[in-house]
């Protein structure tokens, strides 16, 4: 019996995990996860390592044919470090495990906490002081010089020196307010909208008014309205800021979010504005397309149920584990 730590393809930036058991190895509907460090044996608490136990959750036990599997987050992936042995108990079952490379931090994130071995910090030794650099000759002043210096003490003035700067600054910025006039102008009535912010897919934006992810997610009136507003934001919010919104939706069980990370993991579907505007995409993945779609039927979402038949027909008669566990699961 092993644990399985893999990265969640539903968090393409970091910060979450799939453990997986193999399948019936849980009994709980949902279990608790603790985490302690193998050397120092402290364990992982909200505020980071600590002498005292700690259990996280309690996290629902997702159950498929062939795995047992639980999603964990950034409380627990941001501040663990890639290498590092550990002892992971679900519940009342122990595992020692080492943390694997491909499960990171969520984009932009320190890794906080980090684990190293106690010991004493040595004083360090001042540096020695750097040696004084040599007085350069003194060059005689030219005559000219002398003869347009009107400074006193015989000093030479050389601001009139920078006279030649001025009409390039000028006309530079006179360029700049022409070329700005020209585009405001050109992008009044029947220009696209998002013109001035649109970027490539999955570059970091410049904030919109209302379009960040602390002005989303205080947005009443729940996800299909949150959605609505993604949307109207198009490329002037991030792709990292709208997967936060949709996978907070998910976990609380939203059924427009799970159909919308249904379509992201559809490869034969296409939302045009969330994947080509805003940047939020994923691969095609058939089996979490499944997945998703399925949990969106069960919450209650309209339209969807012709997209899982759609998917599983795709399933039906694959060779891949995975797939095969997702048809079983949700196709039958």
């Amino acid at each position: 019996m092993s644990l399985v730590i893999r990265p969640d393809p539903a968090a393409p930036a970091g910060g979450h995990a799939l453990l997986e058991l193999p399948a019936g190895t849980l009994a709980e509907t949902e279990v608790r996860v603790a985490v302690q460090e193998s050397f120092g044996e402290r364990w992982l608490g909200p505020d980071g390592w600590q002498r005292e136990r700690h259990g996280f959750g309690p996290c629902p036990v997702q159950r498929t044919t062939h795995a047992d599997r639980i999603r964990i987050g950034p409380e627990i992936v941001d501040r663990i470090e890639e290498y590092t042995p550990l002892r992971i108990v679900l519940g009342v079952v122990a595992h020692d495990v080492i943390w694997p490379d491909s499960v990171g931090p969520r984009a932009g994130a320190a890794a906080a906490g980090g684990i190293r071995p106690a010991g004493r910090s040595e004083p360090e030794e001042p540096a020695p002081p750097a040696p004084e650099p040599e007085a350069a000759p003194q060059s005689p002043p030219r005559p000219e010089d002398e003869a347009t210096d009107p400074a006193p003490g015989g000093r030479r003035r050389r601001g009139w020196r920078m006279w030649w700067i001025v009409p390039p600054a000028i006309l530079a910025a006179a360029l700049a307010a022409g070329w700005w006039w020209l585009y405001a102008r050109e992008g009044g009535d029947g220009a696209d909208p998002e013109a001035a912010i649109r970027t490539t897919p999955g570059q970091a934006v410049s904030a919109q008014p209302g379009c960040s992810y602390e002005a989303l997610r205080s947005v009443a009136g729940g996800f299909v309205v949150v959605e609505r507003a993604i949307r109207r934001c198009g490329a002037g919010l991030a792709p990292d800021a709208a997967l936060r919104l949709v996978e907070d939706a998910a976990a609380q069980g939203d059924p427009a979010a799970l159909a919308l990370f249904g379509a992201l993991y559809d490869g034969a579907v296409e939302d045009a504005r969330i994947e080509r505007v805003i940047g939020l995409s994923f691969g095609d993945d058939p089996a979490k397309a499944a997945e998703y779609y399925a949990r969106a039927v069960r919450a209650g979402a309209e339209g969807v149920r012709p997209r899982l038949g759609a998917v599983c027909a795709r399933l039906r008669g694959a060779e891949g584990t995975l797939e095969k566990g997702a048809f079983d699961d949700f196709c039958g």
